[in-house]
């Protein structure tokens, strides 16, 4: 019982951290399931996959979008060199200044576009223009970059339920936690009030057995001293 009450702290002192899922989580439901803050967003690319679609082979690169104010913090989308392509042309649409002279991996015109020496170069190369773009605090208000870093509609909507439901869960066993904590605090108190209880019982019983000893204390001292009238004629008899 000890143990709990010292690692009680630590539980109670969560409720804030529960608080705040629990306020993200009423903004999510409230907002719908894409409800992010894409100002605050951070993304880096994980690697890619060569995708096979029929005849058809090509390149998409997995982006790991964090949301650090978001109850979902971390998305997985997949994007085609061509989105990035997109992304650039539409962000220098309206800030030529800013975007034309960002480095970004030129197309390739020869040689195969699925070459792993080549993919694994192009992918820092987007790393490195992305990184860049999500730096610049004006871009990051673009509508053409909160776009390529919002979920597709039927994009990860699995994933993303799944998140949500391991942020409940994690939620409610927090709940749970300190639920059993305080059942466990407000246990120890009622022992201890009724510890107290048998104590000043305990203290009541002395006082009274100690007041009952004072008085037959007092009874026996009356009795050796006995009445001075007794004890003049037994002093007296006792001479004749």
């Amino acid at each position: 019982m000890v143990n709990e009450i010292a690692g009680s702290n630590n539980s109670l002192g969560t409720e804030e951290a529960v608080s705040e899922k629990l306020v993200n989580l009423l903004k999510c439901l409230g907002k719908g399931d894409d409800y992010t803050d894409v100002e605050t967003a951070e993304a880096s690319i994980k690697g890619f996959e060569v995708v096979s679609q029929g005849r058809e082979k090509y390149t998409v690169y997995k982006v790991e979008v964090v949301y650090p104010h978001s109850l979902l913090r971390a998305r997985t989308i997949h994007r085609r060199y061509s989105d990035f392509h997109q992304l650039r042309a539409e962000l220098i649409r309206e800030n030529t200044e800013l975007v034309s002279s960002l480095p970004f991996p030129s197309k390739r015109f020869f040689g195969s576009n699925l070459d792993k020496a080549f993919l694994d170069r192009r992918l820092e190369g987007l790393q490195v223009f992305l990184r860049t773009v999500l730096e610049m605090k004006d871009l990051k208000k673009d509508k053409a970059l909160q776009s390529f870093l919002s979920m597709d509609s039927n994009e990860n909507s699995e994933d993303a339920t799944k998140m949500l439901q391991q942020e409940l869960q994690e939620t409610v066993d927090v709940l749970k936690d300190n639920l059993r904590v305080s059942h466990c605090l407000q246990t120890d108190l009622e022992d201890l009030i009724n510890l107290k209880e048998e104590k000043d019982q305990e203290i009541e019983n002395l006082i009274q057995e100690n007041k009952m000893l004072r008085r037959k204390k007092d009874s026996v001292m009356k009795l050796l001293r006995g009445p001075k009238g007794n004890s003049t004629s037994i002093t007296h008899e006792e001479n004749l």
